[in-house]
Order: C-alpha cells, then sequence, then structure tokens
C-alpha cells in the first residue's frame, strides 16, 4: 500500500486555475485542509486511506435518512440490488435519498452487474471483456462508469429534496488507473472557481483512492477525467499506451443546503 496525506494550511489563494468563472469571484477561501491519496493492489491495501477520510469527515454514515442533517457523511458504493446497470444520472437523489447526481455531456451511464438489469455482468464483461478481467472491486463486486465518454462531474442536493446543496469533502476509489499523471479529480466552488485539483495515483491492475477535504462545506461539484480511453470504444490496450479507469465507492461530507 501506498499512502500520501498532504495538510496545507496555507489559504487558496490566486494560484488555482479558474474555469467558466469571473476572476474576481474567485477570491481566497482560506478553507483548504486536506488531500488523502492512496493506492494498492486490492481492497484490503486501501482501506486505511479510504477510513482515514472517513475520519476526516466525521459523523455516522446517514444512509437514506432525509437532510440536511447537522453532521455525518454519505456513501454510495453500487452494491444494492435495486440499482439498474443502465443507471440513471439523479438515480441518488430522486429515488434514493443521497444527495447526489450525475452529468456529462452524453449523460450516458452504467453500473456493473449483477444488476437487475443485467444479471450475465461482471465489471463491465458484456461492455469490455478484456479491461473487466482487470478490474477489482473495493467494496463487494459493482463499478460505476461514463459511457462513450471519459469526462462527467458530479453536483449535490440535500437528500430527499431538490435544493443545491454544497459537501464539506468528497472523495472516490479510481479502479484500473495504469497511467500516472493520466487520471485526475477536480473540486470546485459554488461560483465555478476549481477548489482542488489532484492526479490520481497510478497502480497497474490496482486501486486507488483521493479525496479532498475542507474545513466548512465549499464543494458544489466535482469532476473527473478518466484515463484516456472510454470504456465502450474499440479496444486496443496497454500497449498502444490505452487506459480504462473506473470507479468504485463515493465518500462525501453531507450535504447542506445553499
Amino acid at each position: 500500500m501506498k499512502l500520501t496525506i498532504a495538510m496545507i494550511a496555507a489559504a487558496v489563494a490566486g494560484l488555482l486555475a479558474v474555469a467558466a468563472a469571473d476572476p474576481e469571484e474567485c477570491y481566497n477561501k482560506q478553507s483548504f485542509k486536506s488531500i488523502v491519496h492512496g493506492s494498492g493492489k486490492n481492497a484490503g491495501s486501501l482501506s486505511f486511506s479510504f477510513e482515514h477520510f472517513r475520519g476526516l469527515l466525521g459523523g455516522l454514515n446517514n444512509g437514506n435518512d432525509a437532510g440536511p442533517l447537522p453532521s455525518g457523511h454519505r456513501q454510495i458504493n453500487w452494491d444494492a440490488g435495486i440499482v439498474p446497470f443502465d443507471f440513471p444520472r439523479k438515480f441518488f437523489a430522486d429515488t434514493v435519498d443521497r444527495g447526489m447526481s450525475v452529468f456529462s455531456k452524453k449523460n450516458k451511464f452504467a453500473v456493473s452487474g449483477p444488476g437487475p438489469d443485467n444479471l450475465s455482468d461482471r465489471r463491465f464483461s458484456t461492455i469490455n471483456h478484456t479491461e473487466s478481467k482487470t478490474f477489482k472491486a473495493f467494496s463487494k463486486k459493482r463499478l460505476f462508469t461514463p459511457l462513450r465518454e471519459t469526462v462527467f462531474w458530479t453536483k449535490f442536493s440535500v437528500p430527499g429534496s431538490n435544493k443545491r446543496a454544497l459537501v464539506q469533502g468528497f472523495g472516490a476509489v479510481f479502479v484500473g488507473v495504469d497511467l500516472p499523471k493520466t487520471t485526475r479529480m477536480v473540486a470546485y466552488d459554488r461560483n465555478d472557481c476549481i477548489l482542488a485539483e489532484e492526479y490520481v495515483e497510478a497502480y497497474p491492475g490496482g486501486i486507488s483512492f483521493l479525496g479532498f477535504y475542507f474545513k466548512r462545506p465549499i464543494i458544489a461539484r466535482v469532476a473527473f477525467y478518466l484515463g484516456n480511453q472510454p470504456i465502450d470504444y474499440p479496444y486496443c490496450g496497454a500497449s498502444c499506451g490505452e487506459d480504462v479507469v473506473v470507479l468504485d465507492d463515493f465518500l462525501y461530507g453531507e450535504p447542506q443546503a445553499i
């Protein structure tokens, strides 16, 4: 297992790039606290960094309880039997109260089987049989991916409502990060200013973790840039320099209304 924890007490001031925001709105927030990295060959080797980040978020796992709640966190592991293979982007906002939705240009997503609408799939074997043989799950067997593209983002709402929300921290488990400085995660505030941006540690054939934690709820959305090849495009493989990356568990602070 490899673990790196960067504790940063200095303010995030004009050193960060700005995306789609007025520069005057990207002011010094002085709220950045920690980045947690982890990588390893299997779930056991990643558990320390994952649980360390859970400890930063604090409180109980609030499950499907309606919010907003004053403390605690939410977790999505994709493993419940009701989660469909063809994944609706607002499933964990409209159907299950976790206060998170996913978006992309094409808005096509999948959760690997076995699921209620695809019993034969194993770690996306019905989409990319070759790559599925190398994927490892952090929790049980089901994984998440965008389709036809490698970039997507999450947004947050108060669980049980459609009210926009912010979270204090967000972390995710990445599966199959084979190439360094290719897969990354970016956190934005409500003005679309970049709060944090980091590459995910590569561990060929293994799993990785990356989490951002702040002193207060400030994250409005998180963008993901996964490898360099969508899972459902013609696949050449590592010998061609291709890197197909999918995801497992999401862990984030209790969504608080804006």
